[in-house]
């Protein structure tokens, strides 16, 4: 068995997203819903955005989404977007972050 997602799984992720990895980029665009992939930007929710990761890798197979939630909430991934020329901005606000609709885009 693995070893469980962590912190860095999560800069991972974001790293393997803004490098355009052509798997979760398919897939992302495959799921459709309320997840939208843009030219300069990506619209998504917590909810879309992790049964494709879940898809996608694997390892965040282990973990059910509030545990998914709680650690991207806990990890360093804004400082590490901003770091990289990226943010992410609430797009629309639907009062409860499961609802809310979250935009990844250059700074």
């Amino acid at each position: 068995m693995s070893a469980p997602a962590s912190s860095d799984d999560i800069l991972a992720l974001f790293s393997s997203l803004l490098q355009g990895d052509a798997d979760l980029v398919k897939a992302l665009k495959e799921q459709g819903g309320d997840i939208r992939v843009l030219e300069r930007e990506w619209h998504f929710s917590l909810p879309s955005f992790f049964s494709v990761i879940q898809c996608v890798y694997p390892h965040f197979g282990q973990l059910d989404y509030s545990a998914f939630r709680k650690l991207l909430f806990d990890s360093p991934v804004n400082q590490y977007l901003k770091g990289a020329g990226w943010q992410v901005s609430l797009k629309e606000n639907h009062g409860k972050a499961d609802l809310n609709i979250y935009c990844l885009a250059r700074l």
